[in-house]
């Protein structure tokens, strides 16, 4: 999938899918190529045999799936943080879209990509590189959420990336305003100052003028 758009619309969908499975408190375990489809031109997650509970703790309730896209710590199982797990899978997913070739089920590189050590994605933007980097980071609490990657500006639809440019503009509006507010405060009190000492400075002179007639 050499098309940029449609690898962020592939990576966008997907976790639109996960953030509505993640705060249910369900992981799919099972992300992989093979369970992505696509339906009237919008990519869609399928193959919810291994569906669990996210803060499933028990090794029995777990069952996992595809090797290739698995995270390190299920394979260890460590159930600890199963949405993590699911980042993994999704980056993993989109790293081997990117690659333009199958993952290795085990052996260096498969050891390699669990330890975060990626290859360069050729006709890749290095920021939907960093973003794969992210969700397969060695350490599970360094992946961000989807709901967190769904705030990342090239993941936004075009009327949340439109609200967020008024949000911004508002905010700058709002800064200049401070700004001013605080530059009228501090002229205003150093007009204050000066209207004081000008004061003070002819109550001193009159009382010397009145002296000098007594």
């Amino acid at each position: 999938m050499k098309d940029l758009n449609r690898r962020y619309n592939l990576l966008r969908e997907m976790l639109l899918a996960l953030e509505l499975l993640h705060k249910s408190n369900l992981v799919h375990l099972d992300i992989k190529p093979d369970n992505i489809f696509i339906k009237s031109g919008q990519f869609k997650l399928g193959d919810f045999g291994l569906v669990s509970m996210a803060r499933s703790q028990a090794r029995n309730d777990v069952e996992e799936g595809d090797s290739r896209y698995m995270s390190l710590e299920l394979l260890n199982d460590d159930h600890s943080n199963l949405t993590k797990s699911d980042i993994f899978s999704l980056g993993a997913t989109l790293y081997e879209v990117c690659l333009g070739r199958p993952l290795p089920c085990d052996g260096v590189e498969w050891q390699q990509l669990r330890q975060g050590q990626l290859m360069l994605m050729q006709e890749t933007p290095i920021e939907f590189q960093n973003i794969i980097a992210s969700m397969m980071s060695r350490d599970p609490n360094d992946r961000p959420a989807a709901e967190i990657l769904l705030q990342k500006r090239q993941l936004m639809s075009e009327s949340e990336r439109q609200l967020q440019i008024e949000k911004n503009r508002v905010a700058q509006l709002q800064g200049a305003m401070q700004q001013q507010q605080i530059l009228f405060n501090k002229s205003h009190v150093a007009a204050s100052n000066r209207l004081q000492r000008s004061s003070t400075w002819d109550a001193a002179s009159a009382m010397r003028r009145n002296s000098d007639f007594l």
